[in-house]
């Protein structure tokens, strides 16, 4: 069985700016191992500019429901669309905050 390579992802919650993505993609494209996979979980507004400099993202989180009428929700497909490779699911403060659940 190949094993998987150890992670280091950084989740961005509610900070961020276009100024960041440029400067923490260079720092990350200046340390980068074979070793080692790097994601980044920006803001939504910033996740084309992320995927964009090549670094590996993901969404903070992303809906439950089929597309439609649910105003500020984010559907996964559209994520994917915009070349994010990941998302976080079952976040703390997701579930603190907004009460999801693991059914949610």
């Amino acid at each position: 069985m190949a094993l998987r390579k150890p992670m280091v992802a950084g989740n961005w919650k509610m900070n961020g700016s276009l100024e960041l993505v440029d400067e923490l993609s260079s720092a990350i494209k200046n340390v980068e191992s074979t070793d080692l996979d790097v994601v980044i979980f920006p803001p939504y507004p910033l996740i084309s500019q992320l995927v964009a400099s090549g670094i590996a993202t993901g969404s903070q989180t992303v809906s439950e429901n089929q597309p439609g009428a649910f105003t500020g929700e984010v559907d996964a497909q559209l994520v994917k669309d915009l070349g994010a490779s990941h998302t976080l699911v079952g976040h703390s403060e997701r579930r603190s905050i907004f009460g999801e659940s693991n059914s949610t």
